[in-house]
């Protein structure tokens, strides 16, 4: 099976249904990603339990092993507005079987940027393509400019997100507003992100576990000690069981440009 999603409210609600059945392993790689984000929100219906961080913690707790890669941004040129050290140290913190690795590090980091967004559940599917799970990529195809309720805001906090007045700041305080919604509109954010299952979403959970077991042995040879039970990780070789996982018709092939920096492989 293959189909997309058109803007983030599609893709967040189904992303967290599938993260919700997850029974063994997650994977997530981002750009930027913000533990607190919401992603199912409706006026009146959305409680905390809907946010990305809740629902990987809900996981980890039923013994699912959850293990993010993110850029780790040149802070020369980001000041601020990515903040992987936050979203280290907010996942890590609830629960031991979250485990959180940010790459690059030293030199390479000045010329190079991790832009791959992908979630992997149980190397049985996959979501890849163009949206980060970071605030400001939720949006609805009407694209609307504002809030229409201020006491239950579909963009809470630093949601609600225009950078041509002002690019994110202080993203540990994810619900303290960057600009005055009263008066100013938000940026709509119009992108797709695909769903993928079966050998395709293998494919992007071994482009994962390349990249996870490259950026771990780098660091372990660093002597990062935060990392050293770290586990390696390996491509599964369970078969698809058709009467339980059906197949579909879709014929896709994934597609990838890496870098030897940023997986370790050899490029020919």
């Amino acid at each position: 099976h293959a189909y997309w999603f058109v803007d983030g409210k599609d893709y967040f609600a189904h992303l967290a249904d599938s993260l919700e059945r997850a029974e063994s392993e997650i994977f997530i790689t981002d750009w930027s990603l913000n533990p607190e984000l919401f992603l199912r929100r409706e006026h009146g219906k959305a409680t905390a339990e809907d946010r990305l961080d809740r629902i990987l913690l809900q996981r980890a707790v039923k013994g699912v092993m959850i293990y993010i890669l993110v850029w780790f941004e040149t802070q020369q040129a980001m000041q601020g507005t990515v903040n992987s050290l936050h979203t280290l140290e907010a996942l890590e913190r609830l629960h031991p079987n979250i485990r959180v690795l940010r790459h690059p590090g030293g030199k390479t980091k000045v010329y190079w940027t991790h832009h791959q967004k992908t979630v992997i559940i149980d190397q049985r599917i996959a979501y890849i393509g163009g949206i980060d799970l970071c605030f400001g990529r939720y949006d609805i195809s009407s694209h609307p400019l504002k809030d229409d309720c201020h006491l239950a805001p579909v963009f809470p906090g630093k949601d609600y997100y225009n950078p041509l007045y002002q690019d994110f700041t202080d993203l540990e305080r994810p619900f303290i507003d960057l600009i005055d919604r009263t008066t100013l509109p938000r940026m709509p954010w119009h992108d797709i992100h695909c769903y993928v299952d079966r050998d395709a979403a293998r494919d992007v959970g071994r482009n994962f576990i390349e990249r996870w077991n490259h950026h771990l042995s780098k660091k372990l040879a660093s002597g990062d000690s935060r990392v050293r039970n770290y586990p390696k990780l390996e491509v599964s070789s369970v078969p698809f069981l058709d009467a339980g996982f059906p197949r579909g018709t879709a014929t896709c092939q994934i597609l990838r440009s890496i870098g030897s920096w940023s997986a370790g492989l050899t490029i020919k």
